[in-house]
């Protein structure tokens, strides 16, 4: 994944976005060079890892970055190491005219960077949960036996797919604001006695 920030004229192209993923990323020597250690990430620019007179001999430069007027790149590493042209980085680019970077923007790439780094760890792990739970559900909608999972004041969790058809058939049970319920009135109290014991 790529978060793309341009200094001077903005990338709002979502056509040239597209172009980039489906094709000329593979010509993008910034990303399959750039450095993969362990080590605290840092800022690095373009040059570091592609000097210029390789950049604009190349596909990607006369092809792709000519056209929306960058020559330069500084990008800091914001997710775990991965295989190439594929990790998670914060890049901000420049054209021809603006000369060397400032060191303000470099200075506040580097600051965000941790932060950055705390928050997609934490949405990796919330996906891995998310994974899970959904695992979890589809192994018991194939059970045989009809379940309900409920929270301590009754309220339906997850409800697999045989307890589903049981709930359709409206044959004593039903789904009420969340709950389980009998439709029965005066077995209501009983079940929802016997589900917050248990």
């Amino acid at each position: 994944h790529r978060i793309l920030a341009a200094l001077g004229e903005e990338i709002k192209d979502k056509d040239r976005i597209r172009r980039y993923e489906d094709f000329y990323c593979r010509f993008d020597e910034w990303t399959t060079r750039f450095p993969r250690t362990t080590e605290a990430p840092r800022v690095v620019q373009g040059e570091e890892i592609w000097p210029g007179r390789e950049l604009f001999k190349s596909t990607f430069y006369n092809e792709f970055l000519k056209e929306a007027d960058i020559c330069g790149m500084a990008c800091t590493c914001i997710g775990e190491s991965a295989p190439p042209r594929d990790f998670e980085c914060l890049s901000i680019y420049r054209g021809p005219s603006e000369g060397e970077f400032d060191p303000k923007p470099l200075a506040a790439l580097d600051l965000v960077t941790p932060h950055l780094q705390t928050a997609l760890y934490t949405r990796r792990k919330l996906l891995e949960l998310e994974s899970r739970l959904s695992d979890m559900e589809t192994a018991l909608d194939h059970l045989n036996t009809a379940l309900v999972l409920v929270d301590a004041t009754a309220k339906v969790l997850f409800a697999n797919r045989n307890a589903r058809k049981i709930v359709d058939r409206q044959e004593g049970l039903a789904f009420y604001r969340g709950e389980l319920i009998a439709q029965d009135v005066s077995a209501r109290a009983t079940l929802h006695s016997i589900l917050i014991a248990a």
